[in-house]
């Protein structure tokens, strides 16, 4: 699962200055140029949790072992002067905001002039909070800008190195995220600024480096990143022995999948209905529980049928049957080989698809189940789930140039289906591509531009 999560509300502060920068499309953090004081900038900003909460109590993040989180900021570029310029190397903060503060009104479009940087070219600036002595509307800050840089060493929550050839910003917020979402803490925002050696510094020459901003409104917008991977793997056709495999139960109401109350208890019987294990159900997405076990081939005699009864299962209050299914269990010599012969890779496989049209016209927060049929290549009449099945969603900037908007992620293979979920509540309206890539036996194989499909934010009908 991928997720973005885009900023709420964000600003630029300047120290010791009264001006707000709320309505700014790009961010400009600077230090420097104050000559025999200090002189600096810091970003404020703010991203909701409310969706990524709610996907986490509907089990769609999993136990959140598996989720990542990343705080991304693409380089504007910044035009230098003799009396600013970019730094060739540089470190950037993220710190955290304790209090509640207000985006405020930012620069006011009717400029005289062309404005480059600061209110010094005498465009006219907001004055309205927050800045760098209130936080919001007749509010000040605990401790102005913020917080004290000069005088006391901060408590930052990282740090990053970067260089003026790999400019972009990235902070991996995982556990920050992820502790907010298991214990509902408060989030008042969060902010970038220069180390404090950097704020400190005394000089004629103000040093800049400028990302895109909240109010970009392109691709390159500053957003939280979400990673779920753990993808389904559905064991159930074929139990190896002497391999952990996973067994599923979905659950579901008129046909939506529906978490349970609790965690089902699940029995494993061998051919003569003798218990073998007794295990409980893990939630991995919204109504999908997995057992995970392995069972080894020396105490079996011949490969049989065996049963998995998930017991234990109630939906909102109800206590509903106990679900007895059968999976076959399949020789330890049919997935480990060790033989002289090189495996001959399948490199031909068709495709068909369900879920999404080519060309397809989709109003953005729409949620798309879509299914990859992929046909054997010695039986085209046959469908069948592959293991290693990748996906990825670009789009271009021209003809050659790629724009990565969900790079390479694993698809859910079922009992005979691979599919994967393609959320569009936060994807720009836009033309985008699907690739997608088969890994088998040690070769790779890309099949690009499967599918095109337009995002757009108005109906398709009026």
């Amino acid at each position: 699962m991928y997720f973005r999560t885009y900023f709420t509300k964000d600003n630029t502060i300047m120290y010791k200055s009264e001006f707000n920068f709320g309505s700014m499309p790009t961010i400009d953090l600077f230090y420097g140029g104050g000559r025999d004081k200090p002189n600096f900038s810091r970003y404020l900003f703010q991203f909701p949790l409310e969706n990524l909460e709610q996907k986490f109590l509907d089990c769609e993040l999993g136990d959140l072992s598996n989720v990542k989180h990343k705080l991304k900021f693409k380089h504007a570029g910044f035009n230098e002067t003799p009396y600013a310029c970019m730094p060739t190397s540089y470190t950037v903060c993220l710190f955290k905001i304790n209090e509640f503060w207000e985006e405020g009104c930012g620069t006011d479009t009717s400029c005289a002039e062309l404005c480059t940087s600061f209110a010094r070219l005498n465009c006219a600036v907001s004055k309205s909070p927050s800045n760098w002595y209130f936080a919001q509307s007749g509010d000040t800050w605990a401790t102005e800008g913020v917080y004290d840089s000069l005088y006391q060493t901060p408590q930052y929550l990282m740090c990053k190195n970067i260089s003026c050839s790999s400019p972009d910003l990235e902070f991996d917020v995982t556990t920050i995220v992820n502790n907010m979402l298991l214990t509902g803490g408060s989030n008042e925002g969060f902010g970038l600024a220069f180390h404090y050696e950097s704020e400190r510094e005394f000089s004629d020459i103000e040093n800049h480096v400028v990302f895109f901003g909240k109010e970009t409104e392109t691709f390159f917008e500053p957003f939280l990143e979400t990673e779920y991977v753990n993808p389904i793997i559905d064991d159930r056709a074929n139990f190896y022995l002497d391999k952990v495999n996973r067994l599923y139960l979905y659950a579901r109401v008129d046909g939506e999948n529906v978490a349970l109350d609790n965690d089902p208890v699940v029995e494993v019987y061998n051919e003569l209905n003798q218990l073998q294990f007794t295990l409980t159900g893990q939630c991995q997405d919204k109504g999908i529980y997995y057992i995970e076990f392995e069972i080894p081939s020396a105490s079996i005699q011949k490969c049989y049928a065996w049963t998995d009864k998930w017991t234990d299962i109630n939906i909102n209050g109800k206590s509903l049957p106990d679900q007895s299914f059968k999976f076959n269990l399949v020789p330890a010599e049919n997935y480990y080989d060790f033989s002289y012969n090189t495996p001959t890779p399948e490199t031909n496989f068709n495709f068909g698809f369900r879920g999404i049209k080519r060309d397809e016209i989709i109003r953005q927060g729409d949620i798309r189940k879509i299914f990859i049929d992929v046909k054997s290549p010695s039986n085209p009449h046959k469908t069948i789930a592959v293991d290693n099945i990748y996906y990825r969603i670009y789009i271009k900037q021209g003809p050659y140039d790629e724009l990565t908007i969900i790079d390479w992620m694993p698809m859910n293979r079922g009992v005979c289906e691979n599919w994967f979920f393609l959320d569009t509540s936060w994807m720009i309206p836009q033309t985008y591509m699907l690739d997608f890539k088969i890994l088998n036996k040690g070769t790779v194989k890309t099949y690009p531009e499967q599918v095109k499909f337009n995002i757009i934010t108005k109906p398709i009908f009026h």
